[in-house]
């Protein structure tokens, strides 16, 4: 978190390396970026900070195979904010301008947003496999499905644009999207 140091009427703001700072001084960019260090007046100044570090999101939940028997999955998604500057503005990374701690839980409301997104996938993939197909193929078929990007990046990785709207991408920036590993083993680190 940030280290914000107090003198009358102003504040000195140190971020950690890994911390990307937005300074909004009446309603206007004044500092964005990461690991950086200023002066602000603390009635007139709006801070955000977004940890751009990969992080870890563990995830239970309950599933249904094709020939209707319950499963549980637990996997963990480790991801890594790739766009922060719209990522502050997408979700409250607001930070109080005394303590220099969040104002919110902005995590919580991040690793909520991933946890539904691999939900959705994987339960879509197991009520499509019975239970002896789950259990010898389920873990690679899930991780797997948990690495692609669900045809919104092309082989090279990056976003494609929607058909008939030239411009326009399937997945919108600063949105969570599980690019990560499942289970216990192996895996890669996906941006969002």
């Amino acid at each position: 978190m940030a280290d914000i140091t107090r003198y009358p009427f102003l504040r000195h703001m140190r971020a950690e390396p890994t911390s990307y700072v937005r300074h909004l001084h009446k309603g206007k960019l004044v500092h964005e970026g990461a690991g950086l260090a200023f002066w602000f007046r603390p009635l007139s100044a709006a801070l955000s900070e977004v940890p751009v570090e990969d992080r870890e999101q563990p995830l239970l939940f309950h599933g249904r195979t094709r020939d209707f028997q319950d499963v549980t999955v637990q996997a963990t998604v480790t991801y890594r904010v790739a766009d922060p500057g719209l990522a502050a503005t997408r979700i409250d990374f607001g930070i109080d301008t005394v303590l220099g701690t969040w104002r919110a839980a902005p995590l919580d409301q991040l690793g909520g947003l991933l946890t539904e997104l691999a939900q959705q996938h994987t339960l879509d993939l197991l009520a499509d496999m019975p239970l002896t197909q789950a259990l010898a193929e389920g873990m690679a078929a899930v991780r797997e499905r948990l690495r692609r990007p669900s045809g919104r990046h092309g082989p090279d990785g990056r976003r494609r644009p929607c058909r008939g709207r030239p411009g326009r991408t399937r997945r919108r920036a600063g949105a969570a999207d599980p690019h990560s590993r499942a289970g216990a083993t192996g895996g890669r680190s996906g941006d969002i």
